[in-house]
């Protein structure tokens, strides 16, 4: 992935609710504004400098369940 303005865009098709966060971007933490809901969507746009970041779902123990992922800026 390019460094810069980068845009995820997540679309929940389960049953419960999920929100995205990415770690340490340019030193805080960012997250979707408001969860997102069965059915529903949402947008987080975050300027990306070049290296690796922590993502995952901050709900309640969705993290620990394994809802996490990695990005590779360069």
């Amino acid at each position: 992935m390019k460094s810069g303005n980068v845009t995820f865009n997540l679309k929940n098709d389960g049953q419960v609710t999920h929100s995205l966060e990415i770690e340490n971007v340019n030193g805080q933490d960012k997250e979707l504004e408001g969860d997102v809901s069965p059915g529903s969507d949402g947008t987080l746009t975050v300027d990306l400098k070049p290296g690796k970041y922590e993502f995952y779902c901050p709900i309640d123990s969705h993290k620990q369940m394994g809802m996490t992922g990695e990005i590779t800026v360069k």
